[in-house]
C-alpha cells in the first residue's frame, strides 16, 4: 500500500482517521489546551467499535498543556482501522474539549 496522510482537527469525542487495515508510520497530537491531553489510539473499523473507559486503547499519546506529542517507528499495525479519542486521561471516558486537539501523521 502506498503511503497516506491522515489529519483531523478533534471535535468529537471520537475520530475516524482511517477506514481500513494500514500500519501507522507517524502520529503527531497537537494540544492547544490549558491541560494536559491524552490521545487514545484504537484499531477500529468504526467509532461505534469503541466504548470510551471500556475499550482498551491499543495506544497512546500524550501532550502537556499547549504542546506535542509523537509517534515515529516502524509502523504500527492496525487490523480494521484507526479510531482516536482526545481524553483527560490515558484511558477514561471524559472528552477532552472541542477543537483544541490535532492530529496528522502517516499510514500505508
Amino acid at each position: 500500500m502506498a503511503g497516506a496522510s491522515i489529519s483531523a482537527t478533534l471535535i468529537e469525542s471520537k475520530t475516524l482517521l482511517f477506514g481500513k487495515a494500514c500500519e501507522l508510520t507517524s502520529l503527531k497530537y497537537i494540544n492547544e489546551d490549558t491541560a494536559a491531553r491524552f490521545l487514545q489510539v484504537f484499531d477500529a473499523a468504526a467509532i461505534a467499535d469503541v466504548t470510551l473507559g471500556t475499550t482498551r486503547p491499543d495506544y497512546v499519546l500524550v501532550a502537556a498543556q499547549n504542546a506535542a506529542d509523537n509517534y515515529h517507528g516502524s509502523g504500527l499495525k492496525f487490523n480494521k482501522g484507526i479510531v482516536v479519542a482526545p481524553t483527560t486521561t490515558a484511558t477514561g471516558s471524559t472528552a477532552a474539549a472541542d477543537d483544541k486537539t490535532h492530529v496528522f501523521g502517516e499510514v500505508r
